[in-house]
């Protein structure tokens, strides 16, 4: 027997220690084993399951009268302490205190402007409705995603805003242009009827830290207000704030109408924090932002919302953007003369696809400006698509006009080329950032039975010899979002050749189908049947 004696003794030498899992029989006060030790295996936190009947009744939540409101109209909120806040570490640029003082940080100098509520679109089962994969676009990830709506991020970080209740909806942080900040949100929230779901702030996709358990997680970067009774620093102090409140909780109690923010289908801009008073913009010179709005209303095309929803956002509106219905249009729009100067080439017209054609005013072929071709007509690299969208998101090859004939452009390259991976349904291959996947075009040598010559390994002997291949085009956009569409994008910015070229509601648009993952439809059954 293991007693004290023998603990306390030198004449002994402790035994590699062996664990197992038992269960305490309190009604025979013995032990019963459950796994028996083994050498190398330890068990811990270990959970006792015991059966129990099923509740056949669960009492629904007690309400405040203005949270039952929201429950009528299908709503419950989010509150989220602060976006800044990364598994309870100061995440921003400057830190929580400088963020959140106008004075110091200006919103033109906050990269991180507004969230957007974004759903997953339920796909129907091939006996409901079968469709054509190719609906999906050049992204190989079978989804398709609508808006919920957009609301700003307060100063400190903080968000609160009313979202339709029994809901799966993910988060994007947006820019200031209403571009997502970092990848998609693959995680999905929700809210009961009148709920309102309490969040400190983001997660890491590599931590271990806890998040969403209000009893594990850590404490939130953002304390809100020190006092009652004043403003937080620098503010406008209209919103005295309450000890403890966020900015955005402060602003749902002690704005106008006293409610919680609604999302809107639009982007919308009002500096509210920045103090108004003249004697202050005086002394500080500091005085509030430019109001701004990218709204669906200012398009010249179909927006992607129905006109009831375009006056009254309700918890079952949604904004769902196909690219034949809201993208390729923009191309068309008259715009009166442009004049584009890039690579010392000048080039007018009066739209985006009068550019960018692969046939000039007479309908005489022409090299489509930049090798970028946004005319009507089927894509030869994907019948189910329109040209323009293949262009704009696939690899191409450049062409040249000879002799009135369009043709691809060669090269003779001594180099092992690089090409697109091509699977086996003749479609490209794409990353999960939906990239083309590239692979090496082998240039082997062969023996004089026209078999590849094998190194030691068994690996084919590469040779340089000239070879003639199509002149690459690579794509301007990516599925990944209008921050990794650079190439398109930039090209609208202050200065650049295309500036002023598309308006900001026509930019917001594109950036939002991009950053939803550049779909060709986000509605199944507005896609052909299979």
């Amino acid at each position: 027997a293991c007693t004290t004696e023998k603990i306390n003794s030198d004449a002994y030498d402790a035994a590699i220690p062996f664990y197992g899992l038992w269960v305490l029989d309190a009604d025979s006060n013995t032990q019963r084993p459950i796994d028996l030790p083994e050498a190398g295996q330890i068990f811990h936190e270990a959970v006792l399951m015991t059966a129990r009947p099923l509740p056949t009744f669960i009492a629904p939540m007690t309400l405040s009268s203005d949270a039952q409101v929201l429950a009528d109209q299908g709503f419950g909120a989010i509150h989220i302490r602060s976006v800044y806040d990364f598994d309870g570490v100061d995440g921003s640029s400057s830190g929580l205190a400088v963020m959140s003082d106008p004075i110091l940080t200006a919103p033109g100098d906050r990269l991180e402007r507004f969230i957007r509520i974004e759903k997953a679109v339920s796909l129907p089962s091939d006996d409901v409705y079968d469709f054509n994969n190719t609906a999906f676009g050049v992204n190989n990830n079978r989804f398709m995603r609508e808006i919920l709506g957009y609301t700003p991020i307060e100063p400190d970080g903080s968000v609160k805003v009313v979202v339709p209740a029994n809901v799966a909806f993910g988060i994007s942080i947006l820019d200031e242009k209403g571009q997502r900040i970092g990848g998609r949100h693959q995680n999905w929230l929700q809210v009961a009827p009148g709920e309102t779901v309490e969040c400190i702030g983001c997660h890491t996709g590599d931590s271990d830290v806890p998040h969403g358990r209000a009893d594990a997680e850590p404490d939130s970067i953002n304390t809100g207000a020190v006092t009652s009774g004043i403003p937080f620093p620098n503010t406008n102090p209209f919103f005295q704030a309450d000890m403890g409140l966020t900015m955005a909780e402060t602003f749902e109690l002690k704005n106008v109408t006293n409610e919680t923010r609604r999302l809107t289908p639009d982007i919308v801009f009002d500096d509210e924090w920045t103090d108004p008073d003249p004697d202050v913009i005086a002394a500080t010179s500091t005085s509030p932002a430019e109001s701004f709005s990218y709204a669906y209303s200012d398009l010249q095309t179909t927006p992607p919302i129905n006109e009831g929803c375009a006056t009254n956002w309700t918890s079952l509106c949604r904004v769902t953007i196909n690219y034949e219905d809201h993208i390729h249009p923009l191309w068309s729009v008259d715009r009166g003369e442009l004049v584009v100067v890039e690579d010392e080439v000048e080039i007018t017209g009066n739209s985006c696809a009068s550019c960018h054609s692969n046939v000039d005013d007479m309908d005489l072929a022409q090299v489509p400006f930049q090798q970028l071709d946004l005319s009507d007509g089927v894509s030869d690299l994907q019948a189910d698509h329109f040209k323009s969208y293949q262009e704009l998101l696939s690899g191409d090859s450049a062409i040249e006009l000879v002799a009135g004939i369009l043709q691809n452009i060669q090269v003779d390259t001594g180099e092992i080329q690089m090409v697109p991976e091509i699977d086996e349904n003749g479609d490209f291959v794409l990353d999960e950032d939906g990239n083309q996947v590239e692979v090496p075009r082998l240039i082997g040598l062969l023996d004089d039975d026209g078999e590849p010559v094998l190194d030691i390994d068994g690996n084919p002997i590469l040779v340089t010899v000239p070879v003639t291949v199509d002149l690459p085009v690579t794509q301007s956009m990516s599925a990944a979002g209008a921050r990794n569409s650079t190439v398109f994008m930039n090209r609208f910015d202050v200065d650049e050749s295309h500036a002023g070229f598309l308006s900001s509601a026509e930019l917001k648009l594109i950036s939002e189908w991009l950053d939803l993952g550049a779909r060709y439809y986000n509605n199944p059954f507005d896609a052909p049947a299979n």
